[in-house]
């Protein structure tokens, strides 16, 4: 790990342990080892360390979407969800939710936004993107299309949205793991779901 992994290692740590706020650059660079002056050799200041968080967190994202071939869906192709069994849904539905919870990036920083929310305008607004905006609105597109095809029937697609992701964004919110007690919710959650939102 070279000084500006470590920069970013180190600040994503107390970030999500103090809050971005609470953490000063002289406290970065005095976790890391080195002089504060030496921490501008690799940032400009600890805005430009957090950007540079976001944007890996969010390639991280995007590499754990492609890897459970699912990335498509994101420009809008939900075709591979036509023959998509419950099972794999499931599936789906718990990698991602352990990708978020148990990742150690990911993990730290979603603490780091909820710890900012109420502080930050702008951490509040990435805080509500990252785990509440764009999940709806991908769900509504997603669950629009299955309406459309026949596999799933025909209501407010927003509003199914809202009742699949509520109790899987609860679950995030409540626990730190993934074990037999949330998989176990979460399959259950799915199954009633899809149970009740069949075509008749």
């Amino acid at each position: 790990m070279n000084t500006k992994e470590k920069i970013i290692e180190v600040a994503l740590d107390l970030f999500s342990i103090n809050g971005y706020e609470s953490v000063s650059v002289r406290d970065i660079s005095k976790a890391v080892g080195i002089k504060e002056s030496s921490l501008y050799n690799h940032f400009k200041n600890k805005q430009d360390i957090f950007d540079t968080i976001i944007l890996l967190c969010t390639e991280k994202a995007m590499n754990q979407y492609k890897n459970l071939k699912i990335d498509q869906t994101l420009q809008g192709d939900f075709t591979i969800y036509n023959r998509m069994s419950e099972e794999i849904l499931i599936q789906i539905s718990l990698e991602l939710f352990k990708f978020y919870v148990t990742d150690h990036d990911m993990s730290r920083f979603r603490k780091i936004l909820i710890i900012e929310q109420f502080k930050n305008k702008n951490i509040q607004e990435l805080y509500f993107k990252y785990f509440i905006d764009d999940a709806i609105s991908f769900q509504t597109q997603l669950f629009h299309y299955l309406m459309e095809v026949g596999v799933l029937k025909k209501s407010n697609p927003e509003s199914v949205a809202y009742e699949f992701y509520s109790p899987i964004y609860l679950l995030m919110s409540r626990y730190d793991e993934l074990n037999d007690e949330v998989i176990n919710l979460i399959k259950s959650h799915i199954k009633n779901f899809s149970l009740k939102n069949s075509p008749q």
